[in-house]
């Protein structure tokens, strides 16, 4: 199959494998903003619109990066995308006249299938996975637990449409169900020497008899070590404040805390944490049933962690907390 010279459009019925993932290779014929905020190439002049795709730079100062295309200028064949391309400090990075880039297809428009193949470049590679579908029960090669005295061991089993696994705290008692593997989050001191740009960590989780719950030592997030609780240091995940949720992150003893969410924590809900470098500014965005409700800037900790789930009963009546789904990945630069 031949390719045409710049701008090097993909398009050609007969390329069947593609301009399954790609629908334009060309290279930039003038600067674009100095903000970063666009690139410039007269080959994209009258062609069909790109607004609402993904471009992705080749080479250059901000090599790697993609960004969504916000509008295509079909007269001046200027694409403004929808946040800056940066530089390895951070800075907004020019895309200057001869830099390379592809811009991808609209998810869905494959000839070989759908998102999926599109999605080759970037989709998240997912380190952990725990549906809890086992039927032979929890996998130690991947948790570790502590079961209360009195109450009922760590199991999992379903909840209606939940798979899940749950334990039961005896009154004044404690429990921990914690991975046996850390992960690293991001930083802006590491960020432009390293691959990671993002973690994100998703799990289910609902909380029986939270009133129980001792909001002093209860914990649901990422730990430097299997037996922190609450009040440990350089800790980021949720915690309880008179009984409702409350985020934290910790650097060093340190504490930067948000809450007033107004959730129902006894129904199955969907938290997730996302570390990463937002423009040097070390960052741990908080979300609850895909909402984001707090960002962390301040008290970052910035130390390999375990997921930990920790529960701490009070005097009087036990908890029983119940852990869906679990997922944990990384994201980095994508280079075509």
């Amino acid at each position: 199959m031949a390719i045409r010279p710049t701008p090097g459009y993909l398009d050609q019925p007969s390329a069947l494998l593609i301009p399954s993932l790609v629908s334009v290779l060309s290279q930039t014929t003038a600067d674009g903003l100095a903000t970063g905020m666009s690139l410039v190439d007269a080959g994209l002049i009258g062609q069909p619109g790109y607004a609402g795709q993904e471009v992705i730079i080749i080479d250059g100062g901000a090599a790697g990066q993609s960004r969504g295309i916000d509008t295509h200028n079909l007269v001046t064949g200027t694409l403004t995308v929808d946040h800056a391309f940066t530089n390895a400090l951070g800075a907004p990075s020019q895309i200057l006249a001869g830099t390379r880039y592809i811009i991808k297809p609209f998810p869905g428009t494959s000839l070989l299938g759908p998102v999926a193949v599109l999605d080759m470049l970037t989709r998240p590679r997912v380190s952990l996975y725990e549906g809890w579908q086992d039927e032979l029960g929890i996998d130690f090669t991947v948790w570790t637990v502590l079961n209360s005295a009195t109450g009922v061991p760590w199991g999992r089993g379903f909840a209606g449409g939940y798979l899940r696994a749950t334990g039961s705290c005896g009154a004044n008692e404690v429990e921990r169900l914690v991975t046996t593997t850390r992960w690293l989050d991001s930083s802006p001191t590491f960020g432009v020497n390293t691959i990671l740009r993002r973690l994100i960590v998703e799990f289910e989780m609902r909380l029986n008899n939270v009133v129980s719950m001792d909001n002093t030592q209860c914990f649901f997030g990422l730990t430097p070590d299997q037996a922190n609780i609450r009040t440990s240091n350089n800790i980021a995940g949720f915690a309880l404040l008179a009984d409702v949720l409350q985020t934290v992150t910790d650097a060093g003893g340190v504490e930067e805390a948000n809450t007033g969410f107004g959730e129902n924590l006894g129904l199955f809900n969907k938290f997730r944490l996302e570390a990463y470098d937002n423009v040097g500014v070390n960052t741990i965005d908080f979300y609850l049933n895909e909402v984001l409700i707090a960002r962390h800037i301040v008290q970052i900790p910035n130390i390999p962690s375990y997921l930990n789930f920790y529960v701490d009963s009070e005097a009087g009546l036990g908890a029983a907390p119940e852990v869906g789904i679990v997922r944990i990945w990384y994201e980095d630069m994508v280079r075509p």
